[in-house]
């Protein structure tokens, strides 16, 4: 794969990495090769680190099966609210095969949003 990093993006402190990957499986002769993910796909990302004081970042990628309909959408951001409280919100989408048979179409209803809330006792290691 490749990585792209722009700094100073917006003319503020901020970077962006671009990311761009094959993920591909050689082993096509094994019997658990309808449980393999990521046999034969394309991975798009992208990184925005803000770089300010409150830690923001965000993040989202594409997962594109490069045999059949399946695509994942994945995002996150994250960002300090107060000292060592973070919240982070995460959600990924699911377009499914039709066909059901591949690992990520195997159960209905992968897609999903998530928020977390963390605090950080002790200060650093």
């Amino acid at each position: 794969g490749v990585d792209y990093t722009i700094d100073g993006l917006f003319k503020g402190p901020g970077s962006l990495k671009l990311s761009l990957e094959y993920l591909g499986d050689s082993e096509r002769k094994s019997g658990i090769l309808n449980f393999r993910p990521f046999r034969n796909d394309i991975f798009l990302g992208a990184h925005y680190d803000v770089n300010d004081a409150k830690l923001t970042m965000m993040e989202i990628a594409f997962i594109k099966d490069l045999d059949n309909e399946e695509l994942a959408i994945i995002g996150s951001v994250t960002r300090k609210l107060y000292k060592e409280l973070k919240l982070e919100i995460q959600g990924a989408y699911i377009i499914q095969d039709e066909l059901n048979t591949e690992p990520l179409s195997f159960f209905e209803n992968n897609s999903y949003i998530m928020t977390r809330l963390s605090y950080s006792f002790g200060g650093k290691l």
